[in-house]
């Protein structure tokens, strides 16, 4: 199963959430690179998901600032992305070593793999305890009628 996984890091006060992709097969593609709030991580997800597969990839930053759009930059610790929605935070790209070296080519087919997981992605929250939610969520006990969800 393809997940958008919120974790939360202990100890680390209110900036103390990271999102990551991980593929079906268990491979990390995506991780925040700063600490997120569990609010600010939780919303990054959801942009991601309902916004990234569908966003094209720049070489360069918009001119429009409400334009939706993956841009690759060369930084010390490889490639990274941002989401030009998602203002708090740049994404680590975990690539092949033989790939982090290449250029552009390969980090849009990269993007391309990520976009098709981030339409299929779950989202999680690791520990499930750490979801604001998860309380209300446990204590629900209304009995579901018809087909769950609709």
């Amino acid at each position: 199963m393809t997940l958008l996984q919120i974790s939360e890091v202990e100890n680390a006060g209110e900036r103390c959430c990271s999102v990551c992709l991980t593929s079906d097969k268990g491979a990390l593609l995506l991780k925040s690179i700063t600490l997120l709030t569990k609010g600010m991580a939780l919303t990054t997800a959801k942009v991601l998901k309902h916004e990234g597969a569908k966003a094209p990839v720049l070489d360069k930053r918009p001119e429009d600032p409400s334009a939706r759009a993956w841009v690759a930059e060369k930084a010390d610790i490889g490639w990274v992305v941002r989401f030009t929605s998602v203002d708090e935070t740049l994404f680590d790209l975990f690539l092949k070593a033989e790939d982090a070296a290449q250029n552009g080519k390969v980090i849009a087919s990269e993007l391309a793999i990520i976009k098709s997981n981030l339409a299929k992605a779950d989202i999680a929250w690791m520990p499930p305890e750490a979801d604001p939610a998860y309380e209300d969520k446990m204590s629900d006990v209304t009995t579901t009628t018809g087909l769950a969800g609709s």
